[in-house]
């Protein structure tokens, strides 16, 4: 018998700081599964890139962790967990990873609206715009992924330099992995939006049907998509007519 690696996590009993570590530990396992939710609730392109994305960090950090063959610190007898490797972090590595990825997500709504024909300064009226639990989330992603990468090295599952270069790995596939996404949205955006076009080849027919089978939509570039469909559904209830 093994523990799962990404959810395993034992501190002291006696230790209410390492309690709390322990659960900033499991704090990108969380945020899997909520984007998770997320998707199945809304049907969000950005949110299924976000999650594919999230298993490629996962397989490059355990293909780098078999590549360096760094053991972990001689602290893991503690918690014994010295039976696998400990570079790079992988929990500080998706912590980073989603905290950057999110961040650009957001700068590129913010950007893509400005985009769109207006002349507001993006720190005004877009900001006006988004939903202000969006933005607590996203400004609030960077400390709590400094407190997993700390909860590593406190818990002993970890050594200063495994965490570190585990935080930059995760900062720099953020980057690449939203700047893939971006290439990817513009790509699937015929599909998305339904549109008729004579010439259109297998793959193009397949994609829109995959799409309407699916729901998918993307309104990566709406300030706040729930304050638009709020309206919508507004519009909607004023025009049917209520059967009693």
């Amino acid at each position: 018998m093994k523990p799962f690696n990404l959810t395993y996590v034992r501190y002291p009993p006696d230790d209410v700081v390492g309690s709390l570590m322990a659960v900033a530990s499991l704090v990108p396992i969380a945020g899997i599964l909520a984007t998770s939710g997320v998707f199945f609730a809304r049907r969000e392109l950005w949110d299924i890139l976000t999650l594919a994305g999230t298993l490629f960090c996962e397989v490059v950090a355990q293909i780098l962790k078999w590549w360096a063959k760094d053991p972990r610190p001689s602290s893991c007898a503690v918690v014994d967990f010295c039976g696998t490797y400990g570079m790079p972090s992988s929990h500080a590595q998706l912590a980073a990873f989603s905290a950057t990825i999110n961040s650009l997500h957001l700068y590129r709504r913010l950007r893509g609206c400005r985009l769109r024909g207006d002349e507001t300064s993006i720190t005004t009226l877009h900001l006006q715009r988004l939903d202000p639990l969006v933005i607590a989330s996203v400004s609030s992603s960077w400390p709590v992924a400094f407190v997993v990468a700390v909860s590593r090295v406190h818990l002993g599952y970890h050594s200063f330099e495994q965490v570190c270069v585990g935080f930059a790995i995760g900062f720099g596939l953020g980057i690449v992995w939203h700047a893939a996404s971006c290439v990817i949205a513009a790509a699937a955006k015929e599909g998305l939006e339904c549109r008729v076009v004579s010439n259109k080849n297998f793959c193009s027919v397949l994609w829109t049907k995959a799409v309407e089978f699916l729901n998918l939509r993307d309104s990566s570039l709406v300030s706040n998509p729930l304050e638009f469909q709020r309206q919508l559904f507004v519009q909607y209830a004023e025009r049917r007519v209520v059967v009693e």
